[in-house]
């Protein structure tokens, strides 16, 4: 199997961060250049995003719609409005 890029947009203590980094020790994951402070606050658009197969956490929706490459999105939030727009499917 090839490696994943994953990309994670995820405000998280370090050791939570760390059993992220063990539990895919095999991919490689893409930190963003400028993480949101907050769910809440929404994720800055990264270039990063369109290099990924996986993006994890809060990933800025208009990042996601033009990501070609990604195979899974996992939205660590309880709600999806922000992703829930014709520009990006939820399908």
């Amino acid at each position: 199997m090839n490696p994943l890029r994953i990309f994670v947009d995820w405000t998280a203590p370090a050791d939570a961060l760390e059993m992220l980094r063990q539990g895919t020790a095999a991919h490689e994951l893409l930190f963003p250049r400028s993480p949101a402070p907050s769910v809440l606050a929404g994720g800055m658009r990264d270039p990063q995003v369109a290099e990924a197969d996986v993006a994890f956490g809060q990933p800025d929706p208009r990042a996601l719609a033009q990501a070609d490459r990604l195979k899974w999105v996992h939205i660590s939030s309880s709600g999806i409005t922000r992703y829930d727009t014709p520009d990006f499917p939820t399908n």
